[in-house]
């Protein structure tokens, strides 16, 4: 029993990849949120700074910059990611766990919140081409005013970011209970404003296009959000609390 309780410990000390290969995955996916996080929180930044600002520069915009790096970190790791799934279906299953196919759907999944944020960012830019007349019109005073109230950079957004990322990076099961949110603040803010600023009949006021972009770009970010949650508790399961008869406590 000795030697064959050692022969198996040397084998895995000496072939280690097909554990190690998972976690490794799981660490990289864990790292492409956690940066999609800051992204995200940069990207609101600028969207504030553009919408709040009547005289918006993209080329001295330091959140605007400092967005573009983000953008090339996180396609770069990305695409490492993408290059060890590719040689996981490789690996040797040795626990009947097939996550792989999980493995792909996350990753297709951050990368279609890496979208939607991008489009939010380049819709961005559409508000430092408006005229200093337009940009002083009743909608655009009135779209800043709302800006410059809701400055929170989507907390609740990012803390389910960083929590799945954590999750899935360290192997821990996810908290009961997750907050997802159900829209964006700023939606929330836009859609509650007196003169419905999302509202068709301000469609040829500057800039309205890029709210719209903005708005549908949020409400994907919304979805994907909740399919993030359900297939991080997939991977990792999630804490749940019963009592004896089987009802939460």
């Amino acid at each position: 029993m000795d030697g064959t309780a050692c022969g198996i410990a040397a084998f895995w000390t000496l072939f280690p990849f097909p554990i190690l290969e998972s976690q490794l995955l799981n660490q990289k996916l864990g790292d492409s949120i956690n940066s999609l996080a800051e992204l995200h929180m940069r990207t609101h930044l600028a969207v504030y700074d553009a919408v709040k600002s009547t005289s918006f520069d993209n080329n001295k915009s330091a959140h605007q910059s400092h967005v573009s790096r983000l953008q090339l970190r996180f396609i770069a790791s990305l695409a490492e990611t993408r290059q060890l799934l590719a040689m996981s279906k490789f690996q040797i299953q040795i626990d009947g766990r097939r996550p792989r196919n999980l493995h792909a759907s996350l990753l297709n999944n951050i990368e279609s919140v890496f979208r939607s944020v991008s489009l939010v960012f380049y819709a961005t830019r559409t508000f430092s081409t408006i005229e200093s007349e337009a940009a002083s019109s009743l909608w655009m005073n009135e779209l800043r005013r709302v800006a410059s109230r809701n400055e929170n950079v989507e907390l609740r957004t990012l803390s389910v970011l960083s929590i799945c990322a954590d999750a899935i990076g360290r192997g821990h099961p996810l908290p009961p209970f997750m907050d997802i949110p159900e829209t964006s603040s700023l939606l929330e803010a836009l859609k509650a404003s007196p003169m419905d600023l999302l509202s068709a009949k301000h469609a040829l006021e500057p800039g309205y296009a890029a709210l719209a972009a903005i708005h549908a770009s949020a409400e994907i970010v919304t979805d994907d959000l909740k399919a993030l949650v359900r297939l991080t508790g997939e991977l990792v399961g999630s804490v749940e609390f019963v009592d004896t008869q089987g009802s939460l406590a």
